[in-house]
């Protein structure tokens, strides 16, 4: 039998780049990691949850972060990081639509302010986004790099052999 403690484990996070009226819906946090500025400018997203998809936790995850409800529209990127401050990452970042806007008050206590930045704007604010992932899916969305969400699948049913 496998001892599962003795595998290979991987974070596995969530990333949105939403767009309305030319800006990007973004999160400004407090410092969190030796990398990061003193404020970091972030797309919202982060872990997903265990028995969560990842659909699922990318809709969770905007929602707690800025209070919208968004839909994913497409993938924009598939990202592996080893990060020195938290080992090995795997980030799936969407492209996303505001489906409502009625918000809730934003859950997650790391978050400054949300803002909508003009994508002209946070271009020149490069300096401010957090290191690694976040910086790989903001150049892919203005390279406007996507592929189909049909290319996710989930099932929590999986019987292993």
């Amino acid at each position: 039998m496998v001892n599962l403690d003795d595998r290979f484990r991987v974070r596995v996070t969530v990333g949105a780049v939403v767009e309305r009226d030319g800006k990007i819906l973004c999160v400004e946090e407090n410092k969190k990691f030796p990398d990061d500025p003193e404020v970091v400018l972030v797309t919202p997203g982060g872990h997903l949850e265990p028995d969560e998809s990842i659909i699922n936790g990318i809709l969770r995850e905007v929602r707690e972060e800025t209070g919208y409800t968004v839909e994913p529209v497409d993938l924009i990127g598939v990202y592996q990081n080893n990060y020195t401050h938290g080992g090995p990452s795997i980030k799936f970042a969407f492209r996303a639509n505001v489906v409502s806007e009625e918000t809730v008050p934003v859950e997650d206590e790391s978050v400054l302010r949300v803002l909508w930045v003009p994508k002209d704007e946070l271009q020149k604010r490069r300096k401010e986004w957090r290191p690694g992932s976040t910086v790989q899916q903001l150049d892919d969305y203005f390279k406007d790099t996507h592929f189909p969400l049909d290319l996710l699948h989930y099932s929590n049913v999986i019987k292993t052999p």
